[in-house]
C-alpha cells in the first residue's frame, strides 16, 4: 500500500500544482506584471511561453501521472514480495525497475521530446501491468498451495 499511496499522493500533489499554475496564469493574462515586484520581462516571458504551450500538453501530463501509478504499484508489488518470500532479488528488482524507468523515460524526453517520452512510459507501463500480473499469480498460486495443505 506504501507504494500505492507513494504514487498516489505523488499524482495527487502534481495535479494540485498543474491547478495552481494554471489559475496563476490566468490571473497574470490580465495584470500588469511591472505591479508584481518581480523583473516584468522574466514573468512577461514566462507567460507567454505557458500560453504558447500546446494545448495537448496538461492532457499529457495527465496521461503521465495516471502511468506513474501502473508503475508505482508494480514495484509496490515487487517489494511485497521481498517481504512475503523473505528474499532480496525483488527488492533488488524493484529497485532496477525504478532507476531503469527513470532512466529510459528520461533519456528519451531529453533527446525526443515529451511525447515520445511518454510513448515510452506507456510501453514500460505495459511490462509493468505484467509484473503486477506475475506477482498476482505468484501471490495466487501461494494461495491455492497453502489451502491444499
Amino acid at each position: 500500500m506504501f507504494g500505492a499511496g507513494h504514487g498516489g499522493i505523488e499524482s495527487a500533489i502534481t495535479g494540485l500544482l498543474v491547478g495552481v499554475t494554471l489559475v496563476n496564469m490566468i490571473v497574470l493574462r490580465d495584470v500588469d506584471v511591472a505591479t508584481l515586484g518581480l523583473p516584468p520581462e522574466q514573468v512577461a516571458r514566462q507567460v507567454a511561453e505557458f500560453w504558447a504551450m500546446p494545448a495537448y500538453m496538461p492532457l499529457l501530463a495527465a496521461a503521465e501521472r495516471l502511468l506513474s501509478i501502473v508503475f508505482h504499484l508494480s514495484a509496490a508489488a515487487l517489494v511485497m514480495q521481498a517481504l512475503l518470500r523473505q528474499r532480496m532479488w525483488p527488492l533488488w528488482t524493484a529497485m532496477g525497475w525504478h532507476a531503469t524507468v527513470n532512466a529510459i523515460t528520461l533519456y528519451v524526453n531529453n533527446a525526443y521530446g515529451a511525447v515520445a517520452a511518454e510513448a515510452s512510459l506507456a510501453a514500460l507501463s505495459v511490462v509493468s501491468a505484467g509484473i503486477l500480473w506475475a506477482t498476482w499469480r505468484a501471490d495466487r498460486q501461494r494461495e491455492l498451495k497453502v489451502a491444499s495443505l
